[in-house]
């Protein structure tokens, strides 16, 4: 599955046979997420939120901050 915010880019990922969904519905059944967008901030508080427990979250794409981790980081600390 692809969770792509660009419209065009969802446009060109289901034109390339991927199943595009919206990441704050995929996340809820999700097992992994992996973030290659290079943009900050793509799985957000927001987003995170609606993952289940045990999910892995991994960013390979080129900016460090694709992922909320200074949420995750406060996450963890409340439990």
């Amino acid at each position: 599955m692809v969770a792509e915010l660009e419209p065009a880019r969802r446009l060109q990922a289901a034109y390339d046979g991927w199943h595009v969904v919206d990441i704050h519905e995929a996340i809820a059944t999700a097992d992994v997420v992996a973030t290659a967008t290079g943009a900050k901030k793509v799985v957000s508080a927001a987003v995170l939120d609606k993952a289940q427990d045990g999910t892995f979250v991994l960013n390979v794409g080129h900016v460090a901050e694709e992922i909320d981790c200074e949420y995750l980081k406060q996450f963890r600390m409340k439990k």
